[in-house]
């Protein structure tokens, strides 16, 4: 777990115990009853973020009981249509693309012009930008925000831009660290808002990584090399990201390690599902049929 997820989780935990119980005096059985009465108005993520949080709070103060008790606590079903669901934007076309480019352009942020570079060119995500490093010449090293505990998940990757770009990375990679990278996104955000004045899903920053992972698809490159300049540890993963109809197939990145060092960090468990999924119907098709009964209404 990288240390500003520790500190994040840290800062989430004690502000709900601050809010909900005073000078933090609470018995066990209090928080886990609090937590039960107010899951109905968080969302599903935002429920899990919350008991991770607390659990790992806990568990740094030794009370590995009650972390587990917080774990299990379900978060009751809601009614969907209760709520809207916000639509999120994984495609940009040519001229949606050079709106945007015109707008951060113009904008004259520098923040906000070297989010736009990363997201565009390197497919970061707005958690990895700030821990991007040269390692030598065009080669770079993204350091992933998404690993999990058991290290199955999340992937850091070493890529290698074209020598034009290049430049403008390492600039990029100055100027992202002069802000908060959530002030940065909420900029972003408010720019899309006025730009894109009547559309209902307006383009983010992650936008501009589903348009990556877009280019990436319709280009030659194989499953795994996309995975892993997506930095998953899965060619499965890469089903939520972009569409190939959607890219150009024009990459200025590549992988800086060798075909067969992603062989060893990538699995295709897309091809293992394939495989399974041809095998389940096989066995559909040469399963003997049931004989219906003659009152049946179908």
């Amino acid at each position: 777990m990288l240390e500003s997820t520790k500190i994040k989780y840290r800062k989430n935990a004690r502000g709900f115990i601050q809010k909900h119980f005073d000078k933090q005096t609470y018995s066990e059985q209090n928080l886990l009853n609090k937590l039960a009465d107010v899951a109905p108005n968080y969302t599903a993520k935002s429920f899990s973020n919350l008991k991770s949080a607390l659990s790992f709070l806990l568990k740094e103060r030794r009370k590995e009981k009650l972390a587990a008790q917080i774990r299990d606590i379900q978060r009751p079903y809601v009614n969907k249509s209760t709520k809207k669901r916000k639509l999120k934007k994984k495609t940009l076309n040519t001229n949606e693309m050079k709106t945007i480019t015109n707008a951060v352009v113009n904008k004259e942020d520098h923040s906000l012009t070297s989010a736009y570079i990363l997201a565009k060119f390197l497919g970061a995500r707005p958690s990895e930008m700030q821990h991007i490093k040269q390692s030598s010449g065009n080669t770079f090293r993204i350091l992933s925000s998404k690993k999990s505990k058991n290290g199955n998940r999340g992937l850091d990757r070493d890529v290698k831009v074209q020598d034009s770009l290049c430049r403008h990375i390492i600039w990029a990679i100055k100027e992202i660290q002069k802000d908060a990278i959530a002030r940065v996104q909420d900029r972003f955000n408010y720019l899309m808002k006025q730009v894109f004045k009547r559309k209902k899903s307006k383009p983010t920053l992650y936008t501009l990584r589903h348009q990556f992972c877009s280019e990436l698809k319709s280009s030659t490159l194989s499953e795994k090399e996309i995975a892993y300049l997506m930095g998953h540890q899965s060619t499965r993963t890469m089903e939520n990201y972009g569409y190939a109809n959607a890219g150009s197939g024009n990459i200025r990145i590549e992988a800086a390690v060798s075909t067969s060092a992603i062989e060893t960090v990538v699995r295709d468990t897309q091809k293992n599902r394939n495989i399974k999924r041809a095998k389940r119907i096989n066995n559909l098709k040469t399963a003997p049929q049931k004989k219906r009964s003659r009152t049946s209404l179908y």
